[in-house]
């Protein structure tokens, strides 16, 4: 299990530097490169972990390729559920 809790913290954690280097190029306040440069080695590093991750334990690790598309798509359905509905209550 601690493959498998592993790759579940480092994927989100690589997404997360990923959307703050997208933030700071949006932004281009103060020292805004410096700080993607510092995510972007954020990102890179935590994507060579969960790449050797699957790489080395991957009999440990498979249910992640199955159960976040399927959690994303159930986050999708109850989204657009919730995007439907508020369309039917607006005045």
């Amino acid at each position: 299990l601690i493959p498998l809790y592993a790759v579940g913290v480092f994927v989100p954690f690589t997404l997360s530097q990923s959307g703050r280097i997208i933030h700071w190029f949006r932004l281009k306040e103060g020292s805004w490169l410096v700080k993607s440069t510092i995510n972007l080695v954020g990102a890179l590093i935590s994507l060579a972990l969960v790449i050797f991750l699957f790489w080395q334990h991957f009999s440990n690790v498979w249910p992640y390729l199955i159960i976040m598309p399927a959690l994303l798509y159930l986050f999708h359905v109850i989204h657009t559920h919730y995007i439907k509905v508020g369309m039917q209550l607006r005045v």
